[in-house]
């Protein structure tokens, strides 16, 4: 809380003059008009208002305060509320001294004849006594120390002389401080004479109490300042002529603030009056109004930038005047309309949205789709669609073989692209044959039905095929049509077939077109003329033509014969393992081509190696011969010598190496007739009748089982 002691000021201001005061046109800018209740016309009362709103919490040297920074604001933002052009705030460390000097220079500079000033102030303030008792009044700025108040406070002379500077029709000081004695002239309680003491100029002042009376706070304000607050509000407007005046406001204020500090068992009673001129200082109250906006289709409404409501929305208790409503909603262009309004006025506003037009991205799977929008042409797929509305649209899209798509979509904004994936078309087919019970196959895959069948399939082309055990498989293209029950007949044609056996059996046989296969085997087969290959280890291989004929009972019976040991030896003679390998016999044929072939270049090598021999040591006979000193004669005989045994032991290596590769010979030739060819398979080996191969995915019926067993 501040305690503030001023003393008494008897003749504060006197040196004021009747300053004379022109009136200039209509109302400009945020200027102030009051209507006169006998000519019923709007009279001008400010063209400008100016104020300067101080507040210090934080002294250097005088006791810390705690709501004077916040109630300077809140006056600042009051003011600015009330149509003032410009509010200067000062506080803390700008309220110096000098700052508030020259806030006060500010307001004599700009304010002019037609001008309302307020000048507020929220602080400390000391009282002096002067020579002859007279009481000294000051305020105290943030930087003031405790002693010299002359240097460094503002004296209550000092500000009527600042306040003599300002030229504005009507000055008003709010001081949340206590005073007393303060020559302050009654106001004028006759409101018949409101519109000419607007007119008249006049020097007004309201304090929040009397000397020794200590200001008092309720909840973020200082108790003065709160009820001044709530007056420029509008509750002090007692006659309810929609204008506070400065009476008024220090009525209100005086019956309030005493009536609270009596109720908190305190003391505190403002003072207010007029210091110079006849006039009337008055602030326009907020003017009430309702204003009711509704919204097609349901939307949303905010007022001046406020929150977003749901409409209908009923604003009640604004302020008459201009507003801003912003309307929206989902899908639909937001509107901003400014809406004048009256004091008292209930406005019904309504408010029609159009529309957001959007870009449509539409595609297909498979592209290509003619599109249809709300019964317009719009291209094929992919395709993008410029302006187009928000909300419900049908939509058909259409492509050859597929069945058509035809739905609503709702478009939103931002539009999402629409994919359409479409779905063949399908039409029935009935499937017959002759004889009955075949398998069915379209586009290569089985079917779980046999004919006679009924399918669905997709529009379009398909491979229909028909498989039945000893028949021949026949198929056709088809063509579906989109709902059509098409009828289908075929005919099968009896295969031949063919028993194959071999003596002695489990042979196997190379049919060419028709497979590999071990006898004995049964298999259906083509008429014509073919060839087989019959193979089996220990047998020499056989070659037959033959022919089949149409019908069930052709047979092809292939003869083996053993290889011959002579034969084999033959071959092993002319190359190691070779006879070994006509026999069947892979493994010792293969080591016997191993091993002759090892010793082949072993041989090579040693004739080689002792050819090298031999001219090296015929090399050194004839440098023995050459020779003519003892010494050359006794090197070159070494040399001889030396040739000469290394010339033996490599004839030795020769002559073994060709021993070794006649004897691999002959022991592999004597192999391939002793050993002869590979065994046979014995009978238990060869392949049972219900193993027979026969061909893919055919199965073995009742009846072709009882035909097989017949041979």
């Amino acid at each position: 809380m501040k305690r503030l002691e001023i003393a008494l000021c008897l003749v504060l201001l006197l040196s004021l003059a009747n300053t004379t005061f022109s009136q200039s046109g209509d109302m400009q800018g945020k200027g102030m008009r009051v209507l006169d209740p006998d000519t019923k016309k709007s009279v001008k009362v400010y063209e400008n208002s100016y104020a300067v709103c101080i507040g210090i919490d934080e002294y250097v040297y005088w006791p810390m305060l705690s709501c004077a920074v916040s109630d300077a604001v809140a006056m600042q933002k009051k003011l600015m509320e009330r149509g003032f052009n410009e509010v200067k705030l000062i506080t803390n460390e700008e309220a110096t001294k000098q700052g508030i000097l020259s806030a006060l220079a500010w307001l004599a500079r700009t304010a002019r004849e037609d001008d309302r000033v307020v000048i507020y102030f929220s602080g400390h303030g000391e009282t002096r006594e002067g020579r002859g008792g007279e009481k000294l009044g000051y305020i105290i700025p943030v930087d003031c120390t405790k002693t010299d108040y002359y240097v460094n406070a503002i004296s209550m002379g000092k500000i009527a002389e600042a306040t003599y500077e300002i030229k504005a029709k009507h000055i008003l000081y709010l001081m949340d401080c206590c005073y007393s004695g303060i020559a302050l002239m009654a106001p004028r309680a006759d409101e018949e004479f409101m519109i000419q003491m607007t007119q008249d100029p006049c020097v007004y002042m309201i304090t929040a109490g009397k000397a020794g009376e200590q200001a008092l706070e309720i909840g973020e304000h200082g108790l003065f300042t709160e009820y001044i607050l709530r007056g420029l509000e509008g509750e002090a407007d007692g006659d309810k002529n929609g204008v506070v005046s400065g009476t008024e406001l220090g009525q209100y204020a005086r019956r309030w603030v005493m009536f609270e500090a009596k109720k908190l068992n305190r003391i505190q009673t403002p003072r207010f009056g007029k210091i110079d001129g006849e006039g009337e200082i008055v602030f326009r109250t907020p003017s009430k109004a309702t204003l009711v906006v509704d919204v097609n289709p349901k939307g949303y409404v905010s007022l001046d930038g406020g929150d977003r409501n749901p409409a209908p929305m009923r604003f009640s208790s604004i302020s008459a005047g201009q507003h801003t409503i912003t309307v929206s909603a989902p899908d639909f262009q937001t509107r901003i309309i400014d809406v004048m309004i009256n004091s008292g006025e209930e406005k019904h506003v309504p408010v029609t949205l159009e529309r957001m037009k959007v870009k449509l991205g539409i595609g297909s799977s498979p592209a290509g789709a003619e599109v249809t929008l709300d019964g317009e042409p719009c291209g094929k797929t992919p395709l993008q669609l410029d302006s187009i509305t928000t909300g419900e649209h049908k939509l058909s899209m259409t492509l050859s073989d597929y069945d058509p798509v035809e739905y609503s979509v709702t478009v939103h904004s931002p539009a999402q692209p629409i994919s359409v994936v479409f779905t063949r078309s399908q039409g029935n087919i009935q499937i017959t044959s002759s004889p009955g019970d075949a398998e069915v196959y379209i586009d290569g895959k089985l079917q779980n039905q046999t004919t006679p069948a009924a399918l669905k399939l997709p529009v379009g082309k398909h491979k229909l095929e028909l498989r039945k055990l000893l028949y021949r498989s026949v198929s056709r293209d088809i063509q579906v049509e989109r709902g059509a029950n098409q009828p289908i007949n075929l005919s099968l044609e009896v295969q031949a077939q063919l028993r194959i056996t071999s003596d002695p059996p489990g042979s196997m046989v190379n049919l060419g077109e028709f497979g590999i296969h071990r006898t004995p085997a049964l298999l259906p087969v083509k008429a014509g003329d073919y060839e087989a290959t019959a193979t089996l280890k220990g047998y020499r291989k056989e070659i037959k033509s033959f022919s089949i004929a149409p019908g069930i009972s052709n047979t092809l019976e292939i003869r083996l014969f053993p290889i011959s040991r002579s034969r084999m030896a033959l071959y092993s003679l002319i190359l190691p393992g070779w006879g070994q390998y006509y026999g069947g016999r892979y493994g010792s044929g293969t080591a016997f081509m191993i091993a002759g072939l090892g010793a082949a270049v072993g041989a090579a090598v040693g004739y080689i190696q002792y050819n090298q021999s031999v001219d090296s040591y015929d090399d050194s006979v004839a440098q023995y011969d050459d020779a003519l000193s003892l010494q050359e004669i006794q090197a070159a005989k070494r040399k001889m010598r030396d040739a000469h045994d290394d010339a033996d032991s490599k004839f030795t290596l020769r002559q073994g190496m060709f021993v070794a590769v006649g004897a691999v010979w002959a022991a592999n030739a004597i192999h391939a007739y002793i050993a002869g060819p590979a065994t046979a398979p014995s009978a238990n080996e060869h392949v049972s009748l219900p193993d027979w191969n026969i061909l893919p995915r055919l199965t073995l019926d009742s009846a072709a089982v009882m035909v097989l067993q017949s041979f």
